[in-house]
């Protein structure tokens, strides 16, 4: 039976994969393509800001999708969290549909920014 480890303090600042856009290859298969990432932890409103990026060439093969889904899933999942908000430019066409594909609403907009909040999923 393995030794449970003890737990460690939830991190809301992190990037997976870490070093930025850097990729690198073992036996071939490309590790690092994708960066995404809450900008902190919670605020007092129980709300969680997302970031994220991939490289050009990684573009339009739905991975930022399934990544940004992934991320939201696991973040509505932690204690306190009740939306998680993220923004893009107006002209970020790829952004836009990414977030409007994982279900986040268009909340408002600024200037050239767009803001998104995600509340819950679709049943």
């Amino acid at each position: 039976m393995a030794k449970l480890r003890k737990q460690e303090p939830l991190r809301w600042s992190f990037s997976l994969p870490t070093n930025g856009h850097k990729r690198f290859s073992i036996n071939g298969a490309h590790l690092l393509f994708i960066r995404f990432h809450f900008k902190g932890k919670p605020n007092e409103h129980g709300e969680v800001e997302i970031g994220y990026s991939i490289v050009k060439e990684y573009r339009n093969k739905g991975l930022t999708t399934e990544a940004v889904r992934e991320l939201i899933y696991w973040g509505m999942g932690q204690p306190g969290v009740e939306k998680v908000l993220a923004a893009c430019h107006h002209y970020n066409l790829p952004s836009v549909q990414v977030l409007r594909k994982v279900g986040m609403e268009l909340i408002y907009s600024e200037q050239d920014l767009l803001f998104w909040e995600f509340t819950s999923f679709q049943k």
